[in-house]
């Protein structure tokens, strides 16, 4: 009896602390959607800076002729991380006759840090320079990017159109995984996911270039590596050519159906070589240099 008026008296005269479920709902709502404003604003914030970062460097091939590198006006990715915290970030490149040479995510860090970073990757042979105002500060080496035959890939076909649908089909190929060291040292195995579509496409060039295009290996929509896909032809007929690159310090390696085709180890300081083909800065502190009398 008495668990019974127990139950009758909770029934008719809830807790102070109790909730309608109603109540409730729509309070986790009205929290969803100011963390979906929240998640707008900083994306926004993080595009225009992203923008206006890209805007700040300018980039050259090396060497005897030495060439201006166009910025391709649009970035061809925005991406965020949520596994990593509140990222948001735009790839953007710079072509030489329509072709990729380089790229840089330029990402904003909200939590759990805040940070402006600045990640360049070369996506060809030659050597670069990059100068931000006037500071020359990325001057990788010619022939770290090295584009490969791909010999068992099926005959590249007569249009664009059905070379683009070969491509794709091929890019879904190649799985690359990354050994992920942001929770234990020896690094966890984690598989890359393929943005189906290239983010970026170019047409025909030097080198018997047709056609080719630039995709991402990502985590969230952030991507880790990069694959150029090209189709080329010479006296030989039309192939398909391929090159890896790595937008991330972690070790990653990738096979191609049964076989790996490129690895790279672990880098400590990236930030600390700027010959290599990756090289990361923190935009926060190039700035502090430059307010500096």
């Amino acid at each position: 009896m008495t668990s019974m008026l127990l139950g009758l008296a909770l029934a008719f005269f809830p807790p102070a602390d109790a909730k309608e479920p109603a109540a409730e709902s729509k309070a986790e709502a009205k929290e969803s959607e100011q963390d979906k404003a929240q998640d707008r604003a900083e994306a926004a914030e993080a595009a225009e800076f992203a923008r206006d970062e890209a805007g700040h460097w300018q980039l050259t091939t090396n060497g005897e002729n030495r060439k201006k590198l166009d910025l391709h006006s649009k970035p061809v990715l925005r991406w965020s991380n949520p596994a990593v915290g509140r990222v948001y970030g735009s790839v953007f490149v710079w072509t030489s006759g329509g072709r990729p040479v380089a790229a840089a995510s330029f990402y904003r860090f909200y939590v759990p840090y805040v940070q402006r970073t600045a990640e360049f990757v070369a996506l060809a042979p030659e050597g670069l320079s990059a100068e931000r105002e006037g500071r020359k500060l990325w001057t990788p080496s010619a022939g770290q990017v090295k584009f490969q035959k791909l010999d068992d890939a099926p005959a590249p076909a007569a249009s664009a159109n059905q070379r683009l649908v070969q491509m794709r089909r091929l890019a879904r190929e190649f799985a690359p995984e990354l050994v992920d060291r942001r929770v234990v040292n020896e690094g966890t195995q984690q598989q890359l996911r393929l943005m189906d579509q290239p983010v970026y496409q170019y047409g025909a060039g030097a080198d018997g270039l047709l056609d080719g295009g630039l995709f991402a290996f990502v985590v969230g929509t952030d991507p880790e590596v990069l694959l150029l896909l090209e189709c080329r032809e010479s006296a030989e007929g039309r192939s398909w050519h391929y090159a890896l690159a790595r937008m991330n310090r972690d070790a990653m390696r990738v096979r191609f159906r049964d076989r790996e085709v490129w690895s790279v180890p672990y880098l400590e300081t990236p930030w600390d070589d700027p010959k290599s083909d990756y090289f990361i800065v923190e935009v926060g502190k190039l700035d502090q240099k430059a307010a500096a009398p």
